[in-house]
């Protein structure tokens, strides 16, 4: 039997990453920044039906890849100069001169701060990837108490009933409704202006009346964005769930 997984290098696209998974119908490819190529594929299919599915889509491949290059070159690299803050907080960086060498965060009522030893550069991963964990959890306890509240508001305002509402850690999309009018809404969102996040909220609501995207659909978020809705769809383009 193949093994589970396996790494190919061709010629034209570089680094190619097998892997078989249980409940996989079909090969498919994806990319992510900084995570390469990955080819994810039943087991019931050998590795070189794959490898054909996949130089087949060559030229695509190195398009997507050029475009994860951007996006990585885009990147944001955390350290005292950097000015970021969330709806609520700022981030700061605080040095620490005692013997514990270990890197800390701790999200205050208005503040992001994260305690980093002397000596240590605020570039190492380590800072890094704890600051970015810190503001996933201030963008997650915002959104917990902004968002809801923000849905019954929109709600009540243009006459829409919706059944409960949840916030999660979703990156696949920024929103949806379920067919029992269940809203779901990103963590994410919180990186968006308040007028797009109102957006999102207006869009899923909309399909507590309409399920799909048809002209019913996009003539009643018109009707509630003063006209805008696919200006603003258009704008929703320039973010992205995966800012980190």
């Amino acid at each position: 039997m193949e093994s589970r997984s396996k790494t190919v290098v061709y010629p034209a696209i570089g680094e190619v990453f097998y892997v078989r998974k249980k409940g996989v119908r079909r090969v498919s490819i994806v990319l992510k920044p900084f995570k390469g190529v990955v080819v994810t594929m039943p087991f019931n299919i050998k590795l070189d039906d794959a490898e054909r599915f996949v130089l087949q889509k060559t030229e695509w491949i190195e398009m997507a890849k050029a475009k994860m290059a951007n996006l990585e070159t885009r990147k944001t690299v955390f350290n005292e100069s950097t000015s970021f803050r969330t709806k609520k907080r700022i981030l700061t960086f605080a040095r620490h001169s005692s013997e514990n060498s270990v890197v800390s965060c701790r999200i205050l009522q208005n503040e992001i701060r994260i305690s980093v030893p002397e000596g240590v550069e605020t570039e190492h991963a380590t800072v890094q990837e704890l600051t970015v964990k810190a503001i996933e959890r201030a963008w997650t306890m915002e959104a917990k108490e902004l968002l809801p509240l923000r849905v019954f508001q929109l709600a009540s305002e243009c006459g829409f009933r919706f059944g409960n509402v949840a916030v999660k850690k979703i990156k696949s999309r920024w929103g949806s409704c379920s067919y029992q009018n269940n809203i779901n809404l990103s963590v994410y969102l919180m990186q968006l202006p308040d007028y797009l996040i109102d957006y999102v909220i207006l869009h899923e609501l909309c399909h507590t009346v309409e399920k799909n995207h048809g002209p019913k659909f996009w003539a009643l978020l018109d009707k509630h964005t003063s006209a805008k809705a696919k200006l603003l769809a258009k704008e929703m383009k320039k973010y992205s769930t995966r800012y980190f």
